[in-house]
């Protein structure tokens, strides 16, 4: 659940347009195309009040008291059990890192296809990773199925403050260099963990005016099944 302060943390505008991308790339329709975004579950509008009891007095995250009748917006979405950020997951081997890297990319550009999505934000604290006994995750892209060995780690991309999906719900159906870079750069922030700078110059090295993440990326070598 996140739960923020309406207005003071973020305006109501912020948070409804917060609200209009997770309920596009967490519906059940578009998760079926792409696991790698948590379920949206629902969002409320709540009132909340100090007086009701004199020990509690609302902070903002900066640690500011609130006035003692505040405004809250609670967002709930899927729990992802075990879930740790890139940087605390204690990865053991290069498949499983490899494996992450891709679930990433794929789940990157199955959203910018369908819904025209950015991240905006894009980190090693906003995606996250956890254990997983599902041998492959499915993927569709532009009508094709994708299936990815997981190596037993599974992604999730969170945090959608900055995000935005174009306004015509669908992207260009051509993946232009413009939209390459854009992937590469998400991938690039996933590279500064350890283990991964092979990957890493991988990317780099690979030729952008014959890009094509999907299948003829060296990166996805043994994992498309």
């Amino acid at each position: 659940m996140k739960v923020l302060h309406v207005p003071g943390e973020i305006s109501a505008d912020t948070a409804k347009d917060e609200i209009t991308v997770m309920k596009k790339v967490g519906s059940a329709v578009f998760r079926k195309k792409n696991p790698s975004f948590l379920e949206f579950l629902g969002a409320y509008l709540v009132e909340g009040h100090s007086k009701t009891d004199p020990k509690l007095q609302f902070k903002n995250k900066n640690g500011h008291p609130l006035p003692e009748k505040a405004q809250f917006v609670a967002i709930f979405m899927e729990l992802v059990e075990g879930g740790r950020s890139i940087g605390d997951f204690p990865f053991k081997t290069d498949n499983e890192r490899k494996s992450f890297v891709c679930q990433l990319v794929v789940g990157l550009m199955t959203a910018q296809k369908e819904l025209g999505f950015s991240h905006g934000d894009l980190s090693v604290d906003n995606t996250i990773v956890t254990k997983t006994k599902l041998r492959t995750v499915a993927y569709i892209l532009e009508g094709k199925a994708v299936k990815l060995k997981t190596s037993g780690v599974l992604l999730k991309i969170i945090d959608y403050g900055k995000s935005e999906c174009s306004s015509d719900n669908k992207a260009s159906t051509s993946f232009e260099d413009s939209d390459y870079t854009k992937l590469r750069n998400h991938a690039m922030d996933v590279f500064k963990v350890p283990g991964l700078k092979a990957l890493a110059d991988a990317v780099n090295n690979y030729d952008e005016e014959h890009a094509s993440w999907y299948p003829n990326s060296e990166l996805f070598n043994g994992l498309i099944e």
